[in-house]
């Protein structure tokens, strides 16, 4: 007697495998059968030759921070997610100390979700424990940030470390490492991680290949500089030894575009020349999501957030960051020239600012009555680092190319939202967009490489055991979508919005989302490495 029987399926398995049609039987958490199942089952689902595959495993989503105050995380959870992996982009909320939470609570406060921060722990092994606890919806891993490691062993500084407080960072990486954290991820276009340097790098990349762990990174420059950031990330691998991870691969301003292909090569060159295990991921989006704080240049953010609002209400300092933003700086990624014009920055979620939420710089600007960019320095200094804001930097056929790319993985880049504070649509549409716009309109992938990006390509990077794949003994996570009507419908103006052609999504054996609503059944766990 099984718990779940699925007839009638087109089963996807994951391995990039053609479909096949068949059934799927569960039992206590497991696939028990596949194939042909005899028997009865305490439930019996039709699929109507609707597509059965394994559950999604988002590689890149920003819920570490508010985990414990929204387990059930059903942005993720709706769009057929099982997995999520968090802790990206360098700040992680563990490991902290009195001295430091504050600072860094601010920094993170616009992926906050409008919530007020809650971090009863202090080490990382503190951290997983108390997630290890929770009612989770999705099962869920995470990075050690190195910026957090950062702040802890030196302060919010522009400086390199001394030996004493690089091997700080060496000492926390390893107590988190050991803890069960997945790696340690980097966020190097914003402070602190701006401030480090290869050196320092590498060097914490060689605690990584001591335990198997994956060097993630958000690199230096996104823009401009993409090769020769691609390039830093390279030799950190050479140095260490180390796994490499490029999240959210992209390029962003009209006069960079197209070079995705040459990083794409310099990527493919060093796995087959070099021997380092280099991979990717990214969301399909042309619009990125993150503070407006990203148009500042480094320099203005050191000491944090509140020495950066101090600095916008001096006269002198204030000049010196519009100057820096008018002709940029070396290296620097700047995020305001990226954008063809003040229109294309997008205002999600201004909470001190009610009156510019929703709109668009320009918009914003033509109300408060200023520059767009002095707009912008007033809308960060009034919110006090809550800000959210999308640029439109990066095209379209770039999207495509990096996603063909057989080292692509899928992954969200969620920074939270809610029906009340808005986001990005890649919080609630990520997966779905991919299966409806680039699978079945505009045929970029085929169904099965998209379900392979989204599945077993990173269980098998992540170390995720027993994940990924629709085969006899491995764990029940499921998700059951049409693929003629699959699609994303969350936008810029209603970002809360959950996919279409879902099915049924199944968690550890439990059906956790029937019919468009979730269930409630929470059937995550915490994944250590």
């Amino acid at each position: 007697m099984y718990d779940i029987i699925f007839k009638n399926a087109h089963i996807v398995d994951g391995t990039g495998a053609p479909w096949y049609k068949g059934d799927l039987a569960v039992k206590d958490g497991k696939i028990a059968a596949i194939g042909k199942v005899a028997g009865g089952a305490a439930r019996i689902v039709d699929c109507k030759d609707h597509v059965l595959a394994p559950g999604f495993i988002d590689t890149h989503a920003h819920y570490e921070s508010i985990i414990n105050l929204v387990p059930g995380t059903e942005a993720n959870l709706m769009q057929g997610v099982t997995t999520q992996v968090c802790g990206v982009c360098g700040l992680s909320p563990a490991p902290i100390s009195d001295e430091v939470e504050g600072d860094v609570k601010q920094y993170v406060s616009f992926a906050a979700a409008g919530l007020t921060l809650d971090w009863p722990w202090r080490s990382f092994g503190d951290y997983f424990n108390a997630i290890d606890v929770l009612p989770l919806g999705v099962n869920f891993s995470a990075y050690v940030g190195h910026g957090t490691l950062r702040i802890l062993a030196m302060g919010f500084v522009d400086k390199k470390p001394t030996a004493g407080e690089l091997e700080r960072m060496k000492e926390l990486l390893r107590e988190a490492l050991q803890a069960g954290a997945l790696g340690m991820s980097t966020g190097l276009f914003y402070p602190p991680g701006v401030w480090s340097d290869v050196d320092e790098l590498a060097e914490l990349g060689k605690v990584l290949a001591e335990y198997g762990g994956v060097f993630a990174c958000h690199m230096r420059n996104e823009a401009d500089q993409l090769v020769a950031s691609v390039e830093e990330v390279l030799e950190v691998g050479r140095r260490s030894g180390c796994k490499l991870q490029v999240h959210h691969h992209k390029v962003g301003g009209v006069r960079n575009w197209g070079l995705v292909k040459e990083t794409l090569a310099m990527m493919e060159r060093a796995r087959s020349d070099e021997g380092l295990d280099v991979m990717l991921d990214q969301y399909p989006y042309t619009y990125s999501a993150t503070t407006l704080r990203a148009i500042l240049p480094p320099w203005a953010q050191v000491g944090g957030v509140q020495a950066t609002i101090e600095r916008l209400k001096s006269e002198e300092a204030r000049a010196r960051i519009m100057a820096d933003i008018g002709t940029g700086l070396p290296s620097w990624e700047n995020q305001y020239v990226q954008v063809p014009g003040a229109d294309a920055v997008l205002l999600f979620y201004t909470p001190h600012t009610p009156q510019y939420q929703g709109l668009n710089l320009a918009q914003a600007a033509a109300i408060h009555g200023k520059d767009p960019v002095n707009t912008a320095l007033d809308i960060i200094m009034l919110n006090n680092g809550s800000d959210l804001a999308g640029y439109g930097s990066m095209s379209e056929e770039d999207v495509k190319t990096v996603m063909r790319s057989p080292l692509t993985m899928v992954g969200s880049d969620t920074i939270p939202g809610s029906a009340t504070v808005k986001c990005h649509p890649r919080a609630y549409g990520t997966f779905s967009r991919v299966l409806g716009k680039y699978v079945r309109e505009e045929k970029v992938l085929t169904l099965e490489e998209a379900v392979h990006k989204m599945t077993s390509l990173p269980a098998a990077r992540f170390g995720f055991a027993g994940k990924g794949v629709l085969h006899a003994g491995l764990d029940a996570d499921l998700v059951l979508f049409d693929p003629d009507t699959v699609r994303d419908v969350a936008d810029f103006a209603d970002s809360a919005r959950h996919p279409e052609g879902i099915d049924m999504v199944v968690v550890g054996g439990r059906i956790a989302v029937e019919g468009g609503r979730a269930t409630g059944i929470r059937a995550g766990r915490l994944l250590r490495v």
